[in-house]
């Protein structure tokens, strides 16, 4: 029998928490170590495969062919030693039920706690976890089994390997001010007038970044040079109450605070900027049934309205 080589479980957390960051330094950052720590693991895994995982040739770390191919095995493996850690330590026997749902800001400040109040309605004894963040992160604590499911925007694609998304809803693009904007009163803001204001934009690792850059190239506009990037609500939010910048994002992440009075929609016709926002879950895995409960807690705060 051939001699498997020495692939040791840190080699395989560093591996996969690159592939989800694509980034050396915020994968070290999240594992607890230094850069040069990480940069030796995944070097050393390289040797001992004899083959490249990483495309080093951009800006971020891109998977190679067979980068992609290890991945799938190496997070069924590193969620498989999971199981059996929980097992041993008794964390299966817990009495409380625990699902955890990782929420894109798309839905975080609307549906989900519409969806965990129904919960709580019907299943009192279930733990709900619930995570935020940009949508790469949150996709790859799915695929290893930290997360349920996630609520949000659609993925591109090419993210959506070895997952399945359900629909629920669509959602567009809204450009937000604070209330007493010189543009909020205005009855047709055009997007030159609107672009001369500092912006607020989606970081790269956001799912909602590539349909504002589509929306802003289809009427001919360049990338914003006078902006800030974040999806931070807390911070959008607040910074636009005191300043005159314009925060463009999907409509369901400002509506709260569109609905309490101090942010407001500027009236650009966004209307081809419809997504879809739903359920994404790992392919062909069963959702236990505390998730399954979510998942129909979700579905009825849509159907409702709430």
């Amino acid at each position: 029998m051939k001699q498997l080589p020495a692939v040791s479980l840190r080699h395989i957390q560093c591996f996969t928490e690159v592939a989800r960051c694509g980034s050396v330094q915020e994968a070290a950052r999240r594992l607890s170590i230094t850069q040069p720590a990480a940069s030796r693991r995944l070097k050393d895994l390289e040797t001992l495969l004899d083959v490249a995982l990483f495309d080093r040739t951009h800006r971020s770390l891109a998977l190679t062919d067979a980068g992609r191919v290890f991945l799938r095995y190496a997070e069924a493996a590193s969620l498989t030693l999971r199981k059996g850690v929980d097992a041993l330590t008794g964390q299966e026997g817990v009495s409380r039920p625990l699902v955890s749902l990782g929420a894109l800001p798309t839905a975080a400040g609307t549906l989900v706690p519409a969806a965990a109040a129904r919960l709580r309605t019907v299943a009192p004894h279930v733990l709900l976890r619930v995570e935020t963040g940009a949508s790469r992160w949150l996709l790859g604590d799915l695929r290893a089994g930290h997360l349920d499911l996630i609520v949000g925007r659609m993925p591109e694609p090419e993210r959506m390997r070895g997952l399945t998304f359900t629909h629920l809803y669509s959602d567009r693009l809204g450009f937000v001010v604070r209330a007493e904007h010189p543009l909020a009163k205005t009855e047709d803001a055009r997007l030159p007038d609107v672009l001369a204001y500092p912006v607020i934009v989606p970081p790269e690792t956001a799912v909602i970044r590539r349909p504002v850059e589509a929306f802003l190239l289809s009427h001919g506009l360049a990338w914003p040079e006078d902006r800030i990037e974040s999806t931070s609500v807390a911070f959008c939010a607040s910074h636009l109450v005191a300043s005159d910048a314009v925060w463009i994002i999907s409509r369901g992440v400002a509506l709260p605070r569109v609905q309490r009075g101090d942010l407001a929609f500027l009236p650009v016709d966004t209307a081809a900027t419809l997504g879809s926002i739903g359920i994404t879950t790992r392919d062909k895995a069963e959702l236990s049934p505390e998730a399954g409960l979510l998942v129909d807690a979700l579905k009825a705060a849509v159907v409702s309205g709430d």
